[in-house]
C-alpha cells in the first residue's frame, strides 16, 4: 500500500512538472492553476514538492525559469526576449532573481558566455 501511495505522489509531481514545463512562459501563470489541473489542493501539493523534490514549488518554478533563461541567453537571445519567454512581466525583477541565483546579471552571463565560446579554438579544416 506505501509503494502505491509512493507511485501516487510521484505521478502527480510528474504531472505538475509537465504543466509547469509548458505554462512558464505565461507570466500571468500561477501555482494555484497546477491544483486546479490536477485537482488537489495547494497545501498538499506544497508537501508533495518538499517531500519528493526537496524544496517548494515557486523554488522549483523560478529554478525551472532560471535554467531555461540561461539556455536563452546562451543562444545569444537578448535579455529583455529572454525576460519576457520565461514568464518574467517585470524586466528588473527578471535580473533580480537572475542576479540571486547565479551571483551575475544576465547582462554579465551573456557576456562572459559569449567571451568562453570565443576563446574556443576553431578546428582547421584539412
Amino acid at each position: 500500500e506505501k509503494a502505491t501511495l509512493r507511485v501516487d505522489k510521484e505521478i502527480y509531481i510528474q504531472s505538475a512538472f509537465q504543466v509547469i514545463e509548458d505554462r512558464y512562459m505565461d507570466p500571468n501563470f500561477r501555482i494555484s492553476e497546477i491544483c486546479n489541473i490536477l485537482n488537489i489542493s495547494y497545501p498538499y501539493l506544497s508537501q508533495l514538492f518538499r517531500e519528493l523534490v526537496g524544496n517548494s514549488l515557486t523554488t522549483y518554478l523560478k529554478n525551472f525559469r532560471m535554467r531555461e533563461a540561461r539556455l536563452l541567453l546562451d543562444q545569444g537571445e537578448r535579455v529583455g526576449i529572454v525576460a519576457e519567454k520565461c514568464g518574467y512581466n517585470s524586466f528588473p525583477y527578471f535580473c533580480k532573481e537572475f542576479k540571486e541565483l547565479y551571483n551575475l546579471t544576465p547582462s554579465k552571463y551573456r557576456e562572459q558566455q559569449r567571451q568562453a565560446l570565443s576563446t574556443i579554438p576553431s578546428q582547421n579544416k584539412k
